[in-house]
């Protein structure tokens, strides 16, 4: 008797280290793979809202080029869409240097709408502004200053 117990737990030492053997690289491979998509989420949420980010830059240079045209009307009705869309934006952004940001372009709206209500060719200064601020907020390396070119 004493040799059928050794030899069952002999194969149940057996079945679980080929129970673990089996398991634990594939635990380790799934932990992994885990991180790596948590790691890649986190990644494509932030460049998704550096895209939609820099989608609000583009309406924002549509806005200010209307608006050097003297197309005041249409300024304001696309200024108020911007404004909107930075609203939301703020909302749902969740890099808090971002929001921040978005919030000062916010601040910016009732100058840039009484600017574009009272058609003062100054609010493309303002419009450069919220320009300014959206490309700091993406990180955007603004142009230097040009010179003219020597011939």
């Amino acid at each position: 008797m004493r040799v059928k117990s050794i030899a069952a737990i002999a194969a149940a030492v057996v079945i679980v280290g080929a129970f673990l053997a089996g398991y634990w690289p594939q635990h380790r491979g799934r932990v992994a793979a885990e991180e790596q998509v948590q790691a890649l989420r986190e990644e494509l949420s932030t460049a998704q809202a550096t895209i939609r980010v820099g989608k609000l830059l583009g309406q924002v240079l549509t806005v200010k080029e209307t608006a050097a045209l003297r197309n005041y009307g249409q300024a304001g009705e696309l200024s108020s869409t911007f404004f909107d869309s930075v609203r939301t934006e703020a909302m749902n952004v969740a890099d808090a240097d971002l929001r921040g940001a978005l919030h000062e372009v916010l601040a910016r709206r009732d100058r840039v709408t009484t600017s574009l209500a009272q058609s003062d060719p100054a609010v493309v200064e303002a419009l450069h502004d919220v320009e300014v601020q959206l490309r700091r907020a993406l990180q955007f390396m603004m142009p230097a200053t040009a010179s003219a070119p020597t011939p």
